[in-house]
């Protein structure tokens, strides 16, 4: 359990873990979904095209922003909470109803403690703070992010996920569940902060309290895709260990663009085996950490965008897909900003007839039938 003795809005911290008394019922295996983004989810003849080819290539789920990067809530919410930063994008009920209906599962995104409407309420009362100006600290994006310490944000996120799920959604996936890194970090106060717990601490006490409150769901986190590899990063407050020992589901996400452009890659500079070593590897890797239960999964977040494609060599979508089947039940996520999945669509198409050919589907045989025009 965890105690929580709050002094205004500092918090006293004291954790003793015990396993939950009501288990989650599991979401399937395999898992395979893709990214979709407000904005297209306002575009129903869109969807449908994006449900046609979905079950084409036998994907069964999509994750849905719930809570954006920019704070906005992308749907009219019932509770009065949400309703400052709630915005008409999308008709919550009626996208429920049509991916139900074609029995594909929903999972809510909620971008967690990045929040440029809630850092800037009341003054700045749930806000990471400018130690120097007193207002609300902004990242070198220009975007503002609210304090991990304060116990309101928790509340409010958990209340977005009661949100969602209490109207259809089936599962949610916490993004953003870290500490700011980009920008003048040492210019960050937290105003909430007492004690002195790391912030790995206080993500794992977040995660176990909004698993306390969601237990009777499956509850995924987001992670940074170096995390099985560095097991922790300081300063973001994310360590593999503890994220692993209080989430259902983790996703690291393996976009091969956002490794170092020699991160694996071997003396030939080979970049085709370079694309498929980081996903696999890094499954391998993410897999030491949950060995020893059953009920936890990895499922990675796997790009489907041209950004640094240089770097990835050649069919790099179907690379990736391929290296993600070969590790548990194969369940892959694949990420797309502008919810565009024609390299996708491609890429499985590709991927049936390579497995239809060879009746297997590996890293030779994907070698061997590209390889004439891989780099």
């Amino acid at each position: 359990m965890i105690y929580f003795k709050p002094m205004k809005k500092y918090l006293i911290i004291s954790m003793l873990f015990f396993p939950m008394l009501i288990l989650a019922k599991p979401l399937p295996k395999p898992l395979r979904g893709i990214y979709i983004n407000p904005y297209a989810c306002y575009n129903i003849s869109y969807i449908n095209k994006l449900m046609d080819s979905m079950n084409r290539y036998n994907l069964n789920a999509v994750i849905i922003d719930v809570k954006a990067d920019n704070g906005i809530i992308p749907f009219i919410a019932n509770d009065k909470r949400l309703r400052k930063a709630s915005k008409n994008i999308y008709n919550l009920d009626k996208i429920v109803n049509i991916l139900h209906k074609n029995k594909f599962i929903i999972i809510g995104r909620i971008v967690t403690f990045k929040d440029n409407i809630r850092a800037n309420e009341n003054n700045g009362e749930y806000a990471v703070i400018n130690k120097y100006t007193k207002k609300p600290w902004k990242d070198s994006g220009g975007t503002y992010w609210v304090d991990p310490y304060n116990i309101d944000n928790w509340d409010y996120n958990i209340c977005v996920a009661n949100e969602v799920l209490s109207r259809g959604f089936d599962s949610v996936q916490f993004d953003y569940v870290r500490f700011p890194s980009d920008g003048d970090i040492g210019k960050c106060a937290y105003p909430s902060r007492i004690g002195n717990y790391y912030y790995s601490d206080i993500i794992e006490i977040f995660l176990y309290y909004a698993k306390y409150h969601l237990k009777e769901y499956d509850i995924g986190v987001d992670v940074f895709g170096y995390l099985p590899w560095l097991k922790r990063i300081i300063n973001i407050g994310q360590d593999m260990s503890m994220i692993t020992k209080q989430a259902d589901i983790v996703s690291p996400m393996l976009y091969p663009s956002h490794f170092g452009n020699r991160f694996l890659l071997d003396s030939t500079s080979n970049y085709f085996r370079r694309t498929h070593d980081i996903i696999y590897q890094s499954l391998l890797k993410s897999d030491e950490y949950i060995k020893n239960d059953s009920s936890k999964r990895i499922i990675p977040f796997i790009q489907s965008f041209t950004y640094k494609a240089s770097k990835m060599g050649k069919f790099y979508v179907e690379n990736q897909v391929a290296a993600a089947l070969k590790y548990g039940d194969g369940s892959f996520f694949v990420w797309n900003a502008e919810s565009n999945y024609k390299m996708l669509w491609k890429a499985l198409y590709k991927l049936e007839i390579i497995r239809n050919k060879e009746k297997v589907l590996n890293f030779k045989a994907l070698k061997e039938n590209l390889l004439d025009e891989t780099s």
